[in-house]
């Protein structure tokens, strides 16, 4: 799916949690984004529940993450970002493994 879906223009629009376990960015919803989901996932719905397109920036302890993601939100401000790629991770209680990295084509006009 990846390596026939165009490198995705967004902007990574609030802040977010899994639980207390993970602090993260969301990218804001556009249509090559969604797309993406549905190629991956199956489906879209407002619950997604089998992938949650983010940018991790915290594993860790809840008072840890719960004072983390209070400093990020106050001084959050959406940006624009570019999706060029999506990385898989194993991820379990306390600790996140690398397992694969999948590129978007470069280089390709979304807007064609």
């Amino acid at each position: 799916v990846c390596s026939q879906t165009p490198i995705i223009e967004t902007a990574l629009a609030s802040v977010g949690l899994f639980g207390l376990a993970v602090a993260f960015l969301s990218p804001l919803p556009n249509q090559a984004l969604l797309t993406l989901v549905e190629k991956i996932c199956g489906q879209t719905n407002a619950a997604l529940t089998r992938w949650v397109p983010h940018v991790t920036l915290r594993i860790g302890e809840p008072d840890y993450i719960k004072r983390a993601v209070t400093a990020i939100a106050e001084l959050f401000t959406p940006f624009a970002v570019r999706i060029e790629s999506l990385e898989l991770y194993e991820c379990g209680e306390g600790y996140a493994n690398f397992i694969q990295r999948f590129e978007l084509v470069k280089g390709n006009d979304e807007n064609a």
